[in-house]
């Protein structure tokens, strides 16, 4: 696991990543205040005090849960030779998981997705983009449209973002963040991925 700190991390390191080509849309930057930047540098700090990987996917998803308050945050791994990400963690469905659970016919924590070049050419970058297509484009399909507006309706889903969790431009998993409002500070969330993926390895 690296230990690379906040301070060691320029501006324009954490900030800055080459466009991806994609059915992905790019977010303009956005104001980040001081109370972002200090959540960046404490969750940083608790997030490489995990060595256990289960432990870094599910304090991912909380932390980026905490820092967005009205969202469902979904932490995947890649796994290589099938191509395929795994959901190893997810908050914010509080009481609807039920509901969702008996729309999917399985819990979300037991979705797999295999990849397609959209979604791996949209997981490149470091970069946090809107995902135009929402939870089907998400999961490339593989769940049916239908169902797919059926769990954003009952969610009250506005909008789907991902961004890859990479680690020398190769992907080792994913987040999605599924938004009931506007995002906020991509670039904070940007950052703290990119620390996640130092912690992951």
């Amino acid at each position: 696991m690296g230990n690379r700190h906040l301070e060691e991390i320029s501006p324009s390191e954490v900030c800055t990543a080459e466009k991806a080509d994609c059915k992905s849309v790019d977010i303009p930057e956005d104001k980040v205040t001081d109370e972002d930047f200090t959540y960046l540098f404490e969750a940083t700090n608790a997030l490489f005090g995990h060595t256990n990987k289960e432990d870094i996917y599910e304090f991912i998803a909380v932390s980026l849960h905490k820092f967005l308050n009205d969202c469902i945050v979904i932490v995947n791994s890649y796994d290589e030779a099938t191509d395929t990400l795994h959901v190893r963690a997810i908050t914010g469905m509080g009481t609807y998981t039920d509901k969702v659970i008996c729309m999917l016919g399985r819990h979300p924590i037991d979705v797999s997705v295999t990849m397609n070049n959209d979604s791996r050419i949209g997981l490149t970058g470091e970069k946090l983009k809107k995902v135009a297509g929402g939870i089907y484009e998400l999961t490339t399909g593989s769940i049916p449209r239908i169902v797919c507006s059926s769990v954003e309706s009952v969610l009250n889903i506005s909008s789907t973002y991902a961004i890859g969790i990479t680690w020398r431009e190769q992907i080792i998993g994913s987040v999605a963040i599924l938004v009931r409002n506007e995002i906020k500070a991509s670039s904070i969330i940007e950052a703290f991925v990119h620390y996640s993926a130092i912690a992951l390895k």
